[in-house]
């Protein structure tokens, strides 16, 4: 996937009751997002470095009705266009 998309930009990528559980390091390397949807995933963590490559276009990030226990604050500190960020349970 990394290999086609990483030229153009996404403007949606949505994620929906799955199981997800666990956001690793790197997960969105090479894309260019700009409004991730991941609500009721079982999320459970989010790794530091998760979002690496996203600092200067994800705008929109939906976490919503996840297992977070903490706010994955190293993980989203580097999002520099990050407008909105959804923790709700």
């Amino acid at each position: 996937l990394q290999m086609y998309t990483g030229r153009l930009p996404i403007h949606v990528l949505y994620v929906s009751n799955s199981t997800v559980g666990v956001l690793e390091h790197g997960a969105f390397r090479n894309l260019r997002i700009q409004n991730i949807q991941l609500s009721d995933c079982q999320l459970a963590h989010i790794e530091d470095g998760a979002f690496i490559g996203q600092e200067d276009t994800l705008v929109n990030l939906n976490l919503a009705s996840n297992l977070l226990q903490i706010a994955p604050t190293e993980a989203v500190r580097s999002l520099r266009r990050l407008s909105q960020l959804d923790l709700s349970r």
